[in-house]
């Protein structure tokens, strides 16, 4: 039974096995409007026609600040691996504010496939603050990567990502894009794409 082992800054994070899963994803996502802070998401599931019901959530939002290091081994056994929880499960005790003034409503059910990394609706916002990312990936099977977002964008992505038909590796990626990269599903400029295989691992920091 495969599995991914987490860390931040040293310190175990996660231990999720991919048995009973066919998608897998670890990402790290952030934006200009809060360079300092990242968020780290862990999620998967089943989404064939007769499993689409089965979106999981290990990790959601944990922070990440500038220089923390978030580091990924893909371990060939996981013993006592963490169970993941669907949207109901996960944020069955956390609550939003209502439309009724000093009311407050529970969390509605994540959809299966958020429309959108960014949270901002297209065209919303006003001037973007000028700011550039950097990021550094050692990886035990692959060449260091040092990278930089490009001139305008105001996002990025980070995905190490397993899927059932593969079972034997997993692709990382990392993006940088732009509001219209985004609002056009358009991934954006590619810093990073390569496959780990089971026994690498890798190690993941970001900062401005």
């Amino acid at each position: 039974m495969t599995g991914l082992l987490l860390s931040l800054n040293d310190k175990p994070l996660l231990k999720v096995a991919t048995e009973n899963l066919e998608v897998l994803d670890v990402s790290v996502r952030g934006a200009v409007d809060n360079p300092e802070v990242s968020y780290i998401e862990v999620r998967g599931g089943g989404y064939a026609a007769n499993n689409c019901h089965s979106h999981l959530i290990w990790v959601h939002e944990k922070a990440m600040h500038t220089n923390d290091e978030l580091l990924v081994e893909f371990v060939d056994v996981i013993e006592s691996p963490e169970a993941g929880r669907n949207a109901s499960e996960f944020f069955a005790d956390e609550s939003l504010p209502s439309s009724g003034a000093g009311q407050q409503g529970p969390v509605e059910s994540l959809p299966d496939t958020p429309c959108s990394d960014s949270g901002i609706p297209p065209g919303g916002g006003g001037q973007r603050p000028q700011v550039k990312f950097y990021f550094r990936i050692d990886a035990s099977n692959n060449s260091p990567i040092d990278a930089g977002s490009k001139d305008g964008d105001s996002h990025f992505n980070f995905h190490v990502l397993w899927n059932w038909k593969n079972p034997a590796h997993v692709q990382v990626v990392l993006h940088s894009n732009n509001e219209a990269a985004i609002r056009n599903l358009m991934s954006g400029n590619e810093h990073a794409n390569f496959i780990m295989t089971v026994g690498s691992k890798l190690k993941f920091r970001k900062w401005q």
